[in-house]
């Protein structure tokens, strides 16, 4: 996660490749910004056989939690994922 404050704006960028837009959901509450989202495991094909020698991507539920400044307000903020970055 990347954060960047600017003249009159802050910026949050987060990496989240493989997870769909369907995966993904955003909270504000009580001025805390909430990521959360899941990473489906891949399914491999009945007939290959797979034997992995080093798995370094991970699956499952994820959540991460920001507590926003007291100047941002709330109805302003946007999201757009684009290229497994979440901004």
């Amino acid at each position: 996660v990347d954060i960047v404050e600017k003249t009159d704006s802050w910026l949050i960028k987060a990496d989240v490749p493989g997870v769909a837009l369907d995966n993904l959901e955003l909270n504000i509450e009580h001025g805390t910004l909430q990521i959360s989202g899941h990473r489906s495991e891949e399914k491999e094909e009945e007939d290959v056989k797979t034997h992995y020698r080093r798995m370094e991507r991970t699956f499952g539920s994820f959540k991460r939690q920001f507590t926003l400044p007291e100047n941002v307000e709330e109805s302003k903020l946007t999201a757009n994922l684009e290229h497994g970055v979440l901004t």
